[in-house]
């Protein structure tokens, strides 16, 4: 589906899934309030909104926003079909509304720690342990619940995008705070609590 706004003289639309209309609509009024003091439809611009960029492309007058490319490279490549990036604007939003948490600034590109064990298991745990610094997200992702690693060759680094390979709802709870613990059963969701052990979710 072909969403199209109007701000001023500028138009702009994208492209996505009309079951995401009402994420599509957060994101028009995102932008809504953001251009008319920061000027952000400009060709090549990059926007950042949640843990998405979206790059500003200007075309026939009209100006086009394109995500980046999860199923590829998203570093390098973009895609005209926003619903991907949509839908993870969706359940991230969902699941902090839900939680009633203050949410920590965090992108596809920041990276997190991966036990190799975890790439595989079918329980996983995912443990925020300090908050994002210099493209370090803070989160720790394990097969087994403890306090830290007991060999360095263990673990690894990865993006946190790449977590759609092995555990793609773990990527709505990206935006916890510090001390969040969350289980994930099979790839689902089975509790996240904070700190104090409350449940968040």
């Amino acid at each position: 589906m072909r969403y199209q706004h109007q701000i001023g003289h500028k138009e702009y639309f994208f492209l996505a899934d009309a079951a995401l209309n009402t994420a599509a609509d957060l994101l028009s009024n995102i932008i809504k309030d953001q251009e008319p003091q920061f000027n952000i439809l400009q060709d090549g611009k990059l926007l950042q909104i949640g843990w998405n960029y979206f790059r500003v492309s200007k075309k026939e007058g009209q100006y086009q926003l394109l995500a980046p490319d999860y199923t590829h490279n998203p570093f390098e490549d973009t895609t005209v079909d926003l619903s991907l990036a949509l839908t993870y604007f969706k359940e991230q939003s969902k699941a902090i509304s839900h939680a009633g948490i203050q949410p920590l600034e965090t992108t596809f590109q920041d990276t997190l720690i991966v036990e190799t064990g975890a790439l595989s298991a079918d329980r996983i745990y995912m443990i925020r342990d300090s908050a994002p610094e210099n493209g370090d997200s803070g989160w720790t992702c394990t097969s087994v619940f403890f306090s830290g690693p007991s060999s360095l060759e263990d673990y690894v680094k990865a993006y946190t995008y790449q977590l759609r390979r092995f555990c793609e709802q773990a990527i709505s709870i990206l935006h916890f705070p510090v001390g969040t613990i969350a289980v994930f059963e099979k790839g689902r969701l089975i509790e996240a609590v904070g700190e104090n052990n409350e449940k968040l979710l």
